[in-house]
């Protein structure tokens, strides 16, 4: 649908206002030059936030050529009266040269953001130059053929072809530039590097030094002390089966120390979700959960103490898995990265003086987001629950 109204609307305006020609003009020579460049240059790659992996070689044109920014561009924004020339000759050849200035614009570029802001500017250019296209093809407007165009046009027509040539090997080298990166390094005139020293303060102490003293100096004193009861509650977290990574997790960056530390922080934020419904301790409940999570967990308890019963749950995992989420609302935004839960659980109901009233082993299967670290920063926070959501 997005697609037809682009396509279909852009074409009817441009055939009212007689820009037909500008906009098939700029996207088939967009498509054409794209693949000149690309065509030697197969590892020329973009980096979108939307994508887990880097888009290369043809699915890059294709993503290219068929993006929906690309048409509004093409069928919106080029074809505009008062920045083309008025002849159709003129127009069609000023559609070519905007898709040629994009290609070659776009070509150092890596990043979404960069090939977009790139083909933004080759309009810019292409309309600083409009005055001298519209002298130079004069003669083609006025002619009334192509033959008689060309003899109009005299010693003008070889070199325009020779240097429409030259231009557009130049194509496969403007895509060539995004393989190439310059590392800077200090440099002194004569050519030396200079030594930095690694000293804190005026006194020119070392880091090594420093940091021994500071933290000496942070110690509580050697006398003084007693022992104390301890307050904290000891989490204990069972062993789990083993992770796996699935493919376009691993491929968005997710590794296998990732996953097998993001799964115990989500079993660990369980158990404590489990603890804080069992003893109906809301203020337990956020060291495990955030945000949409954490309000789950909430309303769960407020429902078992207007009960008056207290619900213990318990878990036990068969099969733990890393995954590629797709965002619920924006295609464009940014993939989830979330963890995949399955085997059972096992409900045990009690009521105010501790009597089990019932118990319930039923089938678990769900995936939770994480979000922010604990306040003592040794594991993360279950944020969102991702289980509805569909994988990329």
């Amino acid at each position: 649908m997005t697609y037809a109204t682009l396509i279909g609307g852009g074409l009817s305006i441009a055939w009212e206002l007689k820009l037909l020609g500008l906009e098939l003009g700029y996207m088939a020579a967009f498509a054409a030059f794209t693949a000149l460049a690309m065509l030697p240059v197969p590892d020329h790659c973009m980096i979108a936030s939307w994508y887990p992996t880097p888009m290369c070689g043809q699915q890059l044109w294709q993503v290219l050529v068929t993006s929906p920014e690309v048409l509004i561009f093409a069928f919106f924004m080029i074809p505009d009266p008062r920045t083309v020339p008025d002849g159709q000759v003129g127009r069609f050849v000023f559609g070519v040269i905007v898709a040629f200035l994009s290609v070659v614009l776009l070509g150092p570029t890596t990043l979404e953001f960069w090939t977009k802001t790139a083909i933004l500017a080759s309009l810019v250019f292409a309309c600083g130059g409009r005055f001298a296209l519209v002298r130079l093809l004069a003669p083609l407007e006025e002619a009334g053929g192509v033959l008689r165009a060309v003899r109009a046009l005299g010693w003008s027509a070889p070199a325009a072809l020779g240097i429409t040539a030259l231009l557009v090997t130049s194509l496969p080298l403007s895509a060539e530039l995004s393989l190439h990166s310059v590392i800077p390094a200090p440099e002194l005139p004569d050519g030396t590097r200079p030594t930095l020293a690694l000293t804190i303060g005026s006194n020119g102490q070392d880091v090594g030094s420093w940091t021994f003293r500071s933290a000496g100096q942070a110690l509580p004193p050697a006398s003084g002390t007693a022992p104390a009861t301890a307050s904290a509650r000891v989490w204990f977290v069972p062993p789990l089966p083993g992770v796996t990574v699935s493919e376009l997790a691993s491929a968005f960056g997710s590794s296998q120390a990732d996953a097998n530390q993001q799964a115990h922080d989500v079993v660990l934020d369980l158990i404590i979700e489990s603890e804080a419904r069992r003893t109906h301790d809301v203020k337990l409940a956020p060291l495990g959960a955030e945000g949409d999570a954490l309000t789950e967990f909430t309303d769960v308890i407020k429902q078992d103490v207007a009960a008056g019963k207290s619900v213990q749950k318990t878990y036990s995992f068969n099969r733990i898995q890393l995954n590629l989420f797709l965002p619920k609302f924006s295609t464009q935004a940014s993939r989830l990265v979330g963890v995949t839960l399955s085997g059972t659980t096992t409900l045990t109901t009690r009521d105010a003086s501790g009597k089990v009233l019932s118990q319930q082993t039923q089938p678990y299967s769900k995936s939770w987001g994480l979000g922010s670290p604990s306040a003592d920063g040794t594991y993360q926070l279950i944020q969102n629950d991702y289980t509805d959501l569909k994988l990329a």
